[in-house]
């Protein structure tokens, strides 16, 4: 399994060529940012629990910039405005998707960070969202993992815990059924976030069904998604049974969630399955995939944006690059410790 750079780390050139002295840039033409699309919280939310979890303190100068377009993006109850333009002037409107990355990039700052005093502004910007509420999936399911992040280091944790209590209501049961085991009636995109989340959930209440539920759910979404030439994504535009499964466009959030999603699995059931799960995410951005093409750009150190019908997206924007990042970070953390595989939980 090789992760990016030569030397087997991780390459961080084309995050640092997409943020400017405000924080990181949306989209980029090939490797070059477009500045005219400016930013949205999303990837700075996101982009400061990946520079964060890596756990370089290099990336310091970067994770201020993402901590302060999260503080100045803040308009209270756990929301935050989703864009700014490239003159700095904030466009109307919010998501919940959109909040509850940040939300996921606090949490993850707010015990990750090697710098303290990231950590501590991570922190109180974290415990001024234990409010936040969606009756979407994936916007809860982003909180959940910051959650997790900050009751790993205080397990008592009320705020975090508050948002894991409303956050497990909106998520629901894994259906018994075992030919659709999803709680929506399609498959659409970031899909792995929900198990990864029911795991953290089932994980710190101490609930061995959920875990396994969620383990059950994780099993058949990754099933569902092997092709002849390694994994064969759900497409962006989605999938309900019944309907033609569509082939593209494959986006590499796909993988980020996957990634993240299996590495949690193994930590809790220490099953080797999980470890080629890894394995697969960082060979689909290699070029075992649908198309046969690499996504990941050695010259730039950018991730491409995904796989289209009639070829490679060659555009690196934020989102993709992160993926990238996160992918070869998990496989890091993976080859570090692979036989850090002690189960937490007996399952059937």
């Amino acid at each position: 399994m090789t992760t990016g750079a030569r030397d087997g780390s991780v390459d961080w050139r084309h995050l640092r060529r997409m943020t400017d002295d405000c924080g990181l840039l949306e989209h980029a033409q090939g490797a070059v940012p477009k500045r005219w699309h400016g930013y949205c919280i999303d990837d700075n939310g996101r982009a400061l629990g990946i520079v964060t979890m890596s756990g370089d303190a290099e990336l310091t100068d970067l994770a201020e910039r993402y901590l302060a377009f999260c503080q100045h993006a803040y308009r209270g109850n756990g929301t935050f405005n989703l864009r700014m333009d490239y003159s700095r002037v904030w466009l109307p409107g919010t998501s919940d998707d959109a909040s509850g990355r940040a939300i996921e990039g606090l949490g993850r700052a707010a015990t990750l960070a090697p710098a303290e005093h990231v950590r501590r502004g991570a922190l109180a910007l974290f415990e001024r969202c234990h409010d936040f509420r969606s009756g979407h999936a994936r916007a809860m399911a982003h909180a959940v993992v910051g959650a997790d992040a900050v009751l790993r280091v205080d397990p008592d944790h009320r705020g975090a815990r508050r948002l894991l209590n409303t956050a497990s209501r909106t998520l629901g049961a894994v259906p018994a059924e075992t030919t659709w085991p999803w709680s929506e009636p399609r498959l659409t995109y970031a899909n792995a976030l929900i198990p990864t989340a029911r795991l953290m959930i089932g994980e710190h209440f101490g609930d061995a069904d959920v875990v396994a539920d969620a383990i059950r759910q994780l099993q058949w979404l990754v099933a569902l998604q092997r092709g002849a030439h390694g994994l064969s994504l759900i497409p962006h535009t989605g999938w309900s049974p019944g309907e033609a499964r569509p082939r593209f466009d494959q986006q590499p959030i796909e993988l980020w969630h996957l990634a993240d999603a299996a590495e949690r699995a193994h930590a809790l059931t220490g099953r080797p399955e999980w470890l080629t799960v890894v394995s697969d995410c960082v060979r689909w951005f290699e070029g075992d995939n649908d198309l046969g093409v690499a996504l990941s750009d050695p010259i730039s150190g950018g991730g491409c944006d995904g796989l289209r019908t009639r070829g490679l997206n060659e555009n690196q924007g934020a989102e993709s690059t992160l993926a990238w990042i996160a992918v070869q970070l998990v496989a890091s953390r993976i080859q570090a410790s692979p036989q850090a595989t002690e189960p937490r939980w007996a399952l059937a």
